[in-house]
């Protein structure tokens, strides 16, 4: 799949999750993204697009950036959401191959990051066979072994129960090992708190790397208990 066919994916996969939810599963938490809901999560997916499209990308990726997306939508029906969603992204979707690789990239990781937010507030597990999922989790990986080479740390071996592992960095000399590697995957992501990583099985210490873990800032605090 191209970038523009692996966005569509997810979006497509997303929407037919939300479309006929009621009010009641709209407003659900979402554990990935405790300030949202459901309702508010699909709306900011559209606005990120939608912003964009306007060229309206001033402070970008801010939890300001964010907050004042979400408050936009607060009061659009769903179905709103979701055709301004769609319209936008037609737009995007037929120039995304044509972006710098890393902008591409950068706009599939966190579509992907935020399909599986929405699927561990619903708990509906699924899109982990896409190619998407994949481009996120080599993003993540490979985003953590370039941090621990610029800071001339030794590697960090990653490994899981389902058979898989990486090696982020050079010679490493501390692993640690997670129940599957969807589980890795979501640590990367900053959805497990430092307590559920440190609850991984570790050889070596895991200080110097448990800042570095996330690519979305610091490990939260509060444990991120997910419907998977």
């Amino acid at each position: 799949m191209t970038p523009s066919e692996q966005y569509a994916d997810v979006r497509t996969r997303m929407t037919e999750l939300v479309r006929d939810l009621d009010d009641e599963r709209l407003s659900l938490p979402v554990p990935g993204c405790p300030a949202w809901t459901v309702k508010e999560l699909v709306g900011h997916c559209s606005a990120v697009v939608t912003d964009a499209v306007r060229g309206n990308l001033e402070g970008a990726g801010s939890d300001e950036w964010t907050a004042r997306q979400v408050q936009e939508r607060a009061g659009w029906p769903l179905a709103d959401i979701l055709d301004e969603w769609e319209a936008s992204a037609k737009v995007v979707e037929g120039q995304l191959d044509d972006y710098p690789k890393g902008l591409s990239r950068t706009l599939i990781i966190d579509l992907v990051t935020h399909e599986h937010d929405l699927r561990g507030a619903l708990g509906l597990p699924g899109g982990r066979d896409s190619e998407a999922y994949e481009v996120g989790r080599k993003g993540f990986h490979v985003g953590l072994a370039k941090t621990i080479e610029e800071r001339g740390m030794p590697g960090l071996r990653l490994t899981a129960g389902d058979g898989w592992s990486f090696d982020a960095g050079p010679d490493p000399v501390t692993t640690v090992h997670a129940p599957d590697s969807f589980e890795l995957f979501r640590a990367l992501a900053g959805r497990r708190s430092r307590a559920q990583v440190l609850a991984y099985e570790w050889s070596g210490d895991p200080q110097p790397y448990l800042p570095l873990l996330s690519r979305f800032g610091a490990l939260p605090e509060t444990d991120v208990v997910e419907r998977t």
